[in-house]
């Protein structure tokens, strides 16, 4: 079995490139900085020789099967929890046309569906400029206050996602989403989506984020 041994100050370039070659995925730094200081308690602590396909199942368990009960991560230096979860599920997103005050039309986006909320099931909806309003809707209803830092996207092929354990696409590319979130206390966190469309990796991505933050008290 190969190994490869991480130290300050490269650790971010190894841990991308094992992410890049495992699981066929490119999270920004400042994921893999969360990610480091959850698994390894900060890059300063991490000298140690390391499989590649174990750091990249550590990985995976954090933010791809977040919902699964071994999830591989050193609990002594995990500062922010998985285990939470928050789903949406037989939604519709519509986009309405309003007349704007100030002349013309300005489009208004509604969503609806079944949010899930660690076990527990709403109907609920939320209206807005834009996705990530109507999410932030959905979540205050809930008595949750979520901001969105930071987020990028790309394509990745089907068969890699499939791989990840994701579902089965009817196009030949999927989108994967990545989503920095805060509460109204400034604690950050990173989520990951994988979808079909670009709303609905955003919005795994999103929700993964939002449970993940530590004031949330479900």
């Amino acid at each position: 079995m190969s190994v490869l041994k991480i130290y300050s100050p490269n650790i971010y370039q190894h841990i991308q490139q094992i992410i890049q070659q495992e699981l066929s995925l490119s999270p920004p730094q400042g994921l893999l900085a969360e990610f480091i200081d959850r698994t390894y308690g900060g890059s300063n602590h991490v000298e140690r020789l390391i499989s590649p396909k174990r750091a990249a199942s550590m990985f995976r368990a954090a933010y791809i099967d977040p919902d699964k009960e071994d999830c591989g991560l050193d609990t002594a230096t995990v500062s922010t929890p998985r285990r939470r979860k928050i789903s949406l599920s037989e939604y519709e997103i519509m986009d309405h046309e309003n007349p704007s005050p100030k002349g013309g039309h300005e489009v208004i986006t509604a969503l609806t569906g079944q949010l899930e909320v660690c076990g527990q099931i709403f109907w609920t909806q939320g209206v807005g400029d834009g996705l990530t309003d109507c999410l932030n809707e959905v979540l205050h209803s809930i008595g949750l206050v979520i901001k969105v830092l930071e987020h990028e996207t790309a394509v990745i092929e089907c068969d890699a996602a499939i791989k990840l354990g994701k579902d089965k696409y009817t196009s030949e590319k999927a989108v994967v989403t990545y989503v920095k979130c805060s509460d109204v206390t400034s604690c950050t966190a990173w989520g990951i989506g994988i979808g079909e469309n670009k709303a609905d990796a955003f919005m795994k991505a999103f929700f993964q984020a939002a449970a993940s933050v530590s004031s949330f008290a479900w």
